[in-house]
């Protein structure tokens, strides 16, 4: 069960970025609504290997995740101290321990459902997307989703 919930602490935390690709809509709401169905489905088909999802979910998190801008969240303050060498390297890390994390996670999810129940445009390049996760054995979770329109 906590790995079907990372599902949801993870996406709370991380930046999307909406230069996506064609298949997706670029209003935020909407663009939420298609990631997430299309993730659902593709990590709930069982014809799929493990090694197939994992690519799977990579695909979309490089895609759709501002990596380097979370990796660069995550580090504070302490980012203005560090050499462009050490920063590039721990770029680096970043991205293959946040890919491995997510994979870990999320190659076994099972079918939970997922509704966007509203959104909030709080300037011209960002906007919050409300929506929630539940299942009949699964208390509800709200997420919260922070897009940024490049």
């Amino acid at each position: 069960m906590k790995k079907k919930l990372f599902f949801l602490i993870s996406i709370f935390f991380l930046y999307f970025n909406s230069l996506i690709a064609v298949t997706y809509n670029s209003e935020p709401e909407i663009f939420i609504q298609e990631l997430v169905d299309d993730a659902v489905k593709t990590l709930s088909n069982k014809s799929l290997t493990s090694e197939e999802k994992n690519s799977f979910i990579q695909k979309i998190a490089i895609e759709n995740v501002d990596i380097e801008g979370l990796g660069l969240y995550t580090l504070g303050k302490i980012r203005k101290d560090l050499d462009e060498s050490t920063l590039s390297t721990y770029q680096k890390l970043f991205e293959k321990y946040f890919l491995k994390s997510l994979t870990s996670r999320l190659t076994d999810y099972s079918s939970q459902k997922f509704e966007v129940v509203g959104f909030e445009k709080k300037s011209a390049k960002y906007t919050i997307v409300q929506s929630k996760l539940f299942g009949s054995e699964t208390p509800e979770i709200k997420v919260d989703w922070r897009i940024y329109t490049k």
